[in-house]
C-alpha cells in the first residue's frame, strides 16, 4: 500500500493530578473532557465517550458538506442524534462483562433544495468515505438511519 494521500494527525493532552479532567490538543485548540460527579469527575465537560459520539456525528455533517460543495449540491441543516449502549459492569471490570460500546445508532436529518437524486449521490460518496464512521461500521456495531428533506 502507498503512502500516498496519507495524512497523519496527532493530538496530545494531559490529565492533572486528582482529577478526571483530561485535556488535550487537537489543531492547536483545547478540547476537554471530564466525568459526572457520579463517577468521580467534576461534571464540567463532555465525557470522552460523549465527545466520541459528537466526533461520529460531525463526521458524517462534515464530510457530507464537503462533498455537497464539491458536487454543486445545496445542504441546509443537516442535524444529527448519536446512541451508544455499552455495559457498565464491563466499564467497572466485572467479570463476565464484556467493556465497549455494543451498539451505535446515528440519525440524520438532512435538509437541501436540491432534488433528492443529487442529494443520494452525496449521501452516498458521504457514507464510503466518512473517516470514523467507516472506521466503526467495520466492527459491524453501527446503524446509520437518514432522513431527508429535499426537492422533488
Amino acid at each position: 500500500m502507498s503512502d500516498e494521500g496519507i495524512v497523519e494527525l496527532e493530538v496530545w493532552g494531559l490529565s492533572p493530578p486528582g482529577t478526571l479532567v483530561f485535556r488535550a490538543v487537537c489543531g492547536g485548540k483545547e478540547v476537554i473532557t471530564d466525568e459526572p460527579r457520579s463517577m468521580g469527575g467534576e461534571g464540567t465537560a463532555p465525557t470522552p465517550l460523549e465527545t466520541f459520539l459528537a466526533s461520529l456525528a460531525a463526521c458524517f455533517s462534515t464530510t457530507l458538506k464537503i462533498h455537497a460543495r464539491r458536487m454543486g449540491v445545496d445542504v441546509g441543516y443537516v442535524r444529527a442524534r448519536a446512541r451508544a449502549k455499552f455495559d457498565m459492569l464491563g466499564f467497572l471490570g466485572i467479570e463476565g462483562h464484556e467493556s465497549g460500546i455494543k451498539h451505535i445508532e446515528l440519525r440524520v436529518c438532512i435538509e437541501s433544495s436540491s432534488p433528492c437524486r443529487e442529494l443520494d449521490k452525496v449521501i452516498e460518496l458521504t457514507k464510503r468515505t466518512w473517516v470514523v464512521g467507516s472506521t466503526i461500521a467495520r466492527l459491524g456495531i453501527l446503524d446509520l438511519v437518514i432522513e431527508k428533506r429535499c426537492a422533488e
